[in-house]
C-alpha cells in the first residue's frame, strides 16, 4: 500500500511540475526563457501574449495612425500597463511562494493546487484586461488601419507592400528576397 501511495504522490507531482512553467526549470533554461520573454515585452504582451494597444502604438508608422490617434491610444495604454504590472507582481509572489513549498520536505498538494490555480487566475484577469481595451481600440482606428493591424498580427507581410517603392521591390526581387 504504501507503494502505490508513493507512485500515486509521484505522478500527481509529475504531473504538477510539467504543467507550472518555467518558474521550476533548470536554472540555465529558465534564464533563456526570460531574456526571450523580456526582448517580446516591449509589445506589452500579456502572460498568453495578447498584443493590441501597445502594438498599435509601436506600430503607429506602419498603420497609419495619426498624431491624434496615438494621443487617445497612450492613455489606454498606460493605464492597462499599470494595472499589468500590479497583475505581474502578484504573480511573481506566488511563483516564490511555489518555489519555496516544492523546496520545503513536505509537500502539500492541496496547497500546491492553491497556488496554481491563483497564478492561472491571474493569467486569466491580465488577458481579459488586454482585451476590454479591444473596443476602444476598435473605435479609435480606421477599418483600414484594423484591416492592416490584423494582416500584422497574423504574420502577414501584406502591409509592407505599402511601405515599399517600385524600385526597393525590384532590389528584393534580384535579391532573391
Amino acid at each position: 500500500m504504501y507503494k502505490r501511495l508513493t507512485v500515486t504522490l509521484l505522478l500527481t507531482i509529475s504531473m504538477l511540475l510539467s504543467a507550472c512553467g518555467p518558474w521550476i526549470m533548470p536554472g540555465k533554461m529558465r534564464e533563456e526563457m526570460r531574456r526571450n520573454r523580456r526582448a517580446m515585452s516591449g509589445m506589452l504582451r500579456t502572460p498568453s501574449g495578447v498584443p493590441g494597444i501597445a502594438f498599435s502604438i509601436a506600430n503607429a508608422e506602419e498603420l497609419g495612425l495619426t498624431e491624434e490617434q496615438v494621443k487617445e491610444l497612450k492613455p489606454i495604454y498606460y493605464e492597462l500597463k499599470k494595472k499589468l504590472i500590479v497583475l505581474e507582481v502578484d504573480q511573481k509572489l506566488l511563483e516564490v511562494e511555489l518555489s519555496e513549498m516544492f523546496d520545503s520536505d513536505v509537500h502539500d498538494l492541496d496547497a500546491l493546487e492553491k497556488k496554481f490555480r491563483a497564478i492561472n487566475d491571474i493569467r486569466v484577469k491580465a488577458d481579459i484586461l488586454a482585451l476590454k481595451t479591444h473596443p476602444e481600440l476598435k473605435r479609435i482606428l480606421t477599418s483600414k488601419q484594423l484591416f492592416k493591424l490584423k494582416n500584422m498580427l497574423e504574420g502577414r507581410m501584406d502591409f509592407m507592400r505599402d511601405k515599399i517603392s517600385d524600385e526597393k521591390e525590384e532590389q528584393l526581387r534580384k535579391q532573391g528576397l
